[in-house]
């Protein structure tokens, strides 16, 4: 540092007094997907499309292929932690999806519903991708582009913050 207070760098001079520190306080939020919640979504759509199609028995999961869905759900669970990292992170526990999320404590808690909706919607329309990626590719794009809006969904979501109270 110099005799008037500027901390001399490399790159230039900077005053002490343009350097501010923000401390904001954090809450821990966590939401619990379970997994059967998402096999039932992914059955329900597979079906849905197959019948739609006249062509369940091609389209549709059936619980054998459930099994399939599992290493799905792991691809689509790790491409949401990617889409949640700078909020939080996702583990997997037995039957279930855990997020913790560190958030402003004027984090808008009203929107926890809705944000365990996208996130529930975001796993389940990605393995519906990478089904459709499998079985019929006339319906990838769509559920890539569902995806695309609920990881925007999401962002939005954890973005929420309550009005101040004066």
């Amino acid at each position: 540092m110099d005799i008037m207070g500027f901390m001399v760098f490399s790159s230039g001079r900077i005053r002490l007094s343009d350097i501010l520190f923000f401390y904001q306080e954090i809450m821990e939020v966590n939401v619990t997907i379970q997994e059967s919640k998402i096999y039932e979504d992914v059955y329900a759509i597979t079906a849905n499309t197959g019948k739609a199609l006249d062509n369940i028995d091609k389209l549709s999961l059936t619980e054998d292929e459930m099994k399939i869905v599992q290493p799905l759900m792991k691809e689509s669970a790790a491409e949401l932690s990617d889409v949640i990292s700078s909020y939080g992170t996702l583990s997997f526990g037995e039957g279930e999806i855990s997020i913790d999320f560190d958030l402003p404590v004027n984090w808008k808690d009203a929107a926890l519903t809705t944000l365990t909706q996208c996130l529930t919607n975001y796993i389940s329309n990605s393995i519906c991708q990478r089904w459709f990626a499998m079985t019929n590719r006339d319906d990838v794009k769509y559920y890539a582009d569902k995806v695309v809006v609920n990881a925007t969904n999401i962002k939005k979501l954890l973005c929420e913050r309550k009005k101040p109270q004066r």
